[in-house]
């Protein structure tokens, strides 16, 4: 959708897909974006370098960079490093003007989204309008653990980082005007392998936002029978919601109505609006 959106002339355009949790699938795009990566600790890799100030560790990158390279590919990472450096000085400068004060959980999804909460605060700066951010949180692979535990302990980390989020967006103006949507790769069975739940397909997921009608669960819960109508085999439930419709009513919120059938080829086969964004 990013890519359609945003025009391969415009100014920054790069960070209009950012990911603050490493490489992803989901902001892969099908031509030549891909996610820019920045850390949640606010630290971009090449802080340090200052190519004014003269001291050797600058002026000795600033020589490596000027140097004339024959081989493709020493002159492509010529390119990347520049380029990434260039990208840091960017994004630093755009963020140092930001006016986050919202109070953050210390956890790792909690900083995470306040990064992203930053990076929102400093779109304007960058001069852009739509843009698409990427976090995560692991560890729901619970075999032989203690499964409702350690469920517990996720899920409360999720609830309080994206509530700050939430309030974050509040208090920076935008909440109509950004959606936060959780996915995943995988669901679970309803069956213990002896150890745990096990992979299955399909999970249960949530949108939150000022533009979000909230308060409804959309689609229609499985029915938890054990070789009942929603069972595939060993408790793994059938959806019965597509990520095209999750993804297509995102999508025409975001503006991208005149492009869902191209990014989601198999929409007609569902509703293509499930009616929760205003």
């Amino acid at each position: 959708m990013i890519e359609r959106l945003v025009a391969a002339e415009t100014t920054n355009r790069g960070y209009g897909l950012v990911s603050v949790a490493g490489g992803n699938l989901w902001e892969n795009g099908d031509q030549s974006m891909a996610a820019y990566k920045v850390s949640s600790s606010g630290r971009f890799g090449f802080d340090f370098y200052d190519a004014s100030a003269g001291d050797p560790l600058s002026a000795a990158i600033s020589d490596t960079l000027s140097e004339p390279r024959s081989h493709l590919l020493e002159q492509a990472w010529t390119g990347v490093v520049g380029r990434s450096i260039d990208n840091q000085r960017i994004l630093t400068q755009a963020l140092a003007g930001s006016e986050l004060t919202t109070v953050f959980p210390g956890t790792g999804l909690g900083q995470q989204l306040q990064m992203i909460a930053k990076l929102i605060s400093a779109r304007g700066r960058l001069g852009l309008s739509r843009q698409c951010f990427f976090c995560s949180i692991g560890g729901f692979d619970t075999h032989g653990d203690d499964q409702l535990q350690r469920q517990n302990e996720l899920l409360g980390e999720i609830s309080a980082a994206v509530a700050a989020f939430y309030d974050a967006t509040v208090a920076l103006g935008v909440q109509n005007d950004v959606a936060l949507f959780s996915a995943s790769d995988f669901g679970r069975t309803f069956q213990s392998n002896g150890q745990g739940s096990d992979h299955a397909w399909g999970s249960h997921h949530f949108v939150v936002g000022g533009a979000v009608k909230g308060g409804q669960i959309v689609g229609r819960f499985p029915e938890l029978i054990v070789n009942g109508p929603d069972d595939a085999g060993d408790g793994k439930w059938i959806p019965t919601t597509s990520v095209d419709q999750l993804g297509a009513t995102l999508g025409r919120w975001f503006g991208a109505a005149s492009s869902l059938n191209e990014v989601f080829p198999r929409l007609s086969n569902f509703d293509a609006d499930l009616g929760f964004m205003a």
